[in-house]
Parts: C-alpha cells; sequence; structure tokens
C-alpha cells in the first residue's frame, strides 16, 4: 500500500513539474522584446498570447513562462522582434499571468 501511494505521489509531482516551465526555444531566444516606437517600418506579422498558471508568490517565474512562450510564439511567426502590450507584466493574485504582444519582422533579417 505505502508502495502505490509513493508512486501515485511522484506521478502527481511529475505532472506539475513537468507543466510548470517554458523553455525558450533556439528561435525564441533570438527574439527581441522592444518598444511600438523602435519597430516602425518593420513588418506587422500579427498578435501573440500566452499565459502560466504559476502566480501569486511565484509570479516572477509564471510570468517568465508565459514571455518565453510568447516569444516563441513570435519566432514561429517569422519575427525578429516583439512589442508587449501595456498589460503584460508580473501580477500577484490572479489566476494566470498572461502576456501578450505583437511581432514584427525586420525587413534586414531577411
Amino acid at each position: 500500500m505505502k508502495t502505490t501511494l509513493y508512486t501515485l505521489a511522484l506521478f502527481i509531482f511529475s505532472l506539475f513539474d513537468t507543466g510548470c516551465s517554458t523553455a525558450l526555444t533556439q528561435q525564441g531566444a533570438m527574439i527581441r522584446v522592444t518598444t511600438a516606437q523602435e519597430v516602425k517600418g518593420f513588418k506587422y506579422l500579427g498578435v501573440v498570447e500566452a499565459s502560466s498558471s504559476l502566480t501569486g508568490v511565484a509570479k516572477e517565474s509564471g510570468y517568465r513562462n508565459a514571455l518565453n512562450e510568447a516569444m516563441n510564439k513570435a519566432a514561429a511567426l517569422g519575427a525578429t522582434h516583439l512589442v508587449l502590450d501595456e498589460g503584460s507584466t508580473p501580477r500577484y493574485w490572479s489566476t494566470s499571468e498572461i502576456v501578450r504582444g505583437e511581432a514584427y519582422r525586420s525587413e534586414q533579417a531577411k
């Protein structure tokens, strides 16, 4: 019985552990988070949105996970830059951390 409970506990922990981190892809790491002023003249590719369920005291980790996911999504669109919405900041006591922004591609990046 103890072995079954131990195995079940390890399984449940592994579900939470693997679902809590979003790594940057190689392409995502090349995305530059910048301002709207800096992307004037760049090609607009679309809106990206990402979220993480880590909040509260883990808000920084949750925000980083959501930001990583947004950067990966922007890279998948072929972007070189990401302009975050003003509301895309870490928050205490929300149900999730949300990062939203607009993806752009520099014409020099061809």
